[in-house]
Parts: C-alpha cells; sequence; structure tokens
C-alpha cells in the first residue's frame, strides 16, 4: 500500500513538473532539439521545431535567432554540395531561377526580425541579407547593406567575402585586393577570420588581371591555412546558421587528419 501511495505521489509529482518546466523553458529545450536536428543533418526536423516553437511560444524571446537560423536553412536549400564553406552562385551570368524561391523565403524570414533582437542577431541580419541579395544577382542592393560594415573584425571578414566577390564580378579586382590587405593588416598574425577564403578570392582577382604567379601563390597560403580556418569557424555562431551540416563535416575533417597523422 505504501509502494503504490509513494508510486501515485511521484506520479503526480512528474505530472505537475513538466508542464512546469514546458512553460518555462519549452522554447529553450525546442530550440535545443532543433539545433541536434540541425547538427545530425535532419533539416525537415530542425524547421519543424522552429516552427512550432514559434507557434506555441509567440512572445519568446527566442524568435528572433530561430528566423535567423530558418533564414540560413533556406539560404542553403538546393545548394551544391562541395568543401567550400560559403557557397556563392555564379548567377549573374547564368543563373537557375528554380533555386530564387528560397532565397526569397531567406529574405522574408529575416524581414521579420525586429528591432528588439538580441544585438548578435541584429549584427548578422545584414550579413544574411546582402549574401541573399548577392545570390539573386542583385549586387547594388548588397552592397547598400555591407556600406556600414567596418570589416576589420574576424566574425566581419564573412561579410567581406561578399563584398570583395561584387568587386571581382565588376571588374574591379584592383579594390578587390586592396581590401583583403586592409583586412589582413588590420588583424595582424591572427589566426581567425576567413583568411582562407580571402586569399582564394584574392588570387581569383589576381587571375582576373592576367597576374598568373601571384594568383598561384594566393591559392597556395588558401590552402594552407584552410585547416586553421576551419577550425576557428566551428565556434562561430553563423558557422551554425549558415552550415548545418557541420558535425559531419567536423568529423570528416577529424577523420582526414587522423589518416594522414597514421600513414606520415
Amino acid at each position: 500500500m505504501k509502494s503504490y501511495i509513494k508510486y501515485t505521489v511521484l506520479m503526480l509529482g512528474f505530472a505537475l513538473v513538466i508542464p512546469v518546466l514546458g512553460f518555462f523553458w519549452g522554447d529553450k529545450l525546442m530550440m535545443g532539439a532543433a539545433q541536434r536536428s540541425l547538427e545530425t543533418g535532419d533539416i525537415s526536423e530542425a524547421m519543424n521545431y522552429y516552427d512550432r516553437m514559434e507557434k506555441i511560444f509567440p512572445k519568446s524571446s527566442k524568435i528572433p535567432e530561430s528566423k535567423l537560423y530558418k533564414a540560413g536553412i533556406f539560404l542553403q536549400r538546393d545548394s551544391q554540395p562541395g568543401s567550400r564553406v560559403f557557397r556563392f552562385t555564379d548567377g549573374n551570368t547564368y543563373r537557375n531561377y528554380d533555386l530564387d524561391y528560397p532565397l526569397q523565403q531567406a529574405l522574408y524570414t529575416l524581414e521579420q526580425i525586429d528591432a528588439s533582437s538580441p544585438a548578435w542577431v541584429k549584427a548578422y541580419v545584414p550579413w544574411l541579407k546582402a549574401r541573399t541579395f548577392y545570390e539573386l544577382g542583385l549586387m547594388d542592393r548588397a552592397l547598400d547593406l555591407l556600406r556600414e560594415v567596418a570589416f576589420n573584425t574576424p566574425e566581419a571578414s564573412w561579410p567581406l567575402t561578399t563584398w570583395v566577390r561584387i568587386q571581382i564580378d565588376r571588374g574591379k579586382s584592383l579594390e578587390a585586393i586592396a581590401a583583403v590587405d586592409r583586412f589582413f593588416e588590420s588583424i595582424g598574425s591572427s589566426s581567425m577570420g576567413m583568411k582562407a577564403d580571402l586569399w582564394e578570392l584574392k588570387g581569383d582577382a589576381y587571375l582576373a588581371l592576367g597576374r598568373l604567379d601571384e594568383a598561384l601563390r594566393a591559392y597556395q597560403e588558401a590552402r594552407t591555412l584552410a585547416p586553421k580556418q576551419f577550425a576557428w569557424l566551428t565556434g562561430q555562431r553563423f558557422i551554425k546558421i549558415l552550415r548545418p551540416n557541420l558535425a559531419k563535416e567536423r568529423e570528416d575533417f577529424r577523420c582526414h587528419c587522423f589518416s594522414r597523422s597514421v600513414n606520415g
């Protein structure tokens, strides 16, 4: 009898505690579940968690973050597989208009993030919008958003890759090279930032100018810095937004490094 009463009291306790936990921390729990889904590559399930969280907790402080992650997923929908960390379409001459719908969805989602959002979310919104406009071939609109960005911090090197690519696409390769050099000077010997991507872009700029030896040296530098860039990226918020399959890539990268160390 006593054990039955004890069991009943325990079940009643659970019945009371679980709704309380759901009420106070349900949005955070659902965001965590969405993040785990992203890390395992289940993008549809992550989107379901974000949508349900926004519907069940319409006043949650986590909604701006949810929308930012959703926009990142839309940006990656139907993207081509590859090892590049951030993909840019060569979209100004050859465009696949079937891919524009998710990009428009990304813009729509970003527009819903209001001014009361956390500071880090507000900083990322114009960066994601600029990248989306670039993917859509709307370079002027992308540049308008990037004009106010001070490209002097490691994280700001990501939107700088968009700005530099636009300059190269417009035939302003010297301006692109100068911008990359200014960024490298501003961060000194630090290994943080998108240094490998920027060296690669610098190589593209030299190639466009016909300076082949300098282009080759830039590409070699990019290859050398790629492991350090990858290591830095894994700790950044925006990599989780823009590359939901990061966990698998991290594991593949570790296996590759282990294989190299074993095989000499």
